[in-house]
């Protein structure tokens, strides 16, 4: 199973959308995927081809993913809005 370096951000790009909804939905209907996620992460061919591409693989519980998640949102929307990155509707 190969991944690419834009596998990565696509599945990035959909966790951070999908955490805005998750701040508004109940945990257990996130638990499920969450934990799906956690061990797709904790798949050795996954765990290697994510460092191969300079990634970091972490599993991390409901609370914590969302709390990480808006905290990169509000980092790259910083540095997108500096660059001047026109926002896409």
């Amino acid at each position: 199973m190969k991944f690419s370096r834009s596998w990565a951000l696509a599945l990035w790009a959909l966790a951070a959308s999908e955490a805005k909804a998750a701040a508004a939905t109940a945990g257990s209907v996130w638990a499920h995927p969450l934990e799906r996620l956690n061990a797709a992460l904790n798949d050795p061919v996954v765990r290697v081809r994510f460092e191969e591409i300079g990634a970091v693989p972490i599993g991390l519980d409901l609370d914590r993913a969302t709390t990480f998640l808006a905290d990169e949102v509000v980092k790259y929307r910083d540095i997108v809005t500096k660059a001047g990155i026109a926002r896409i509707e």
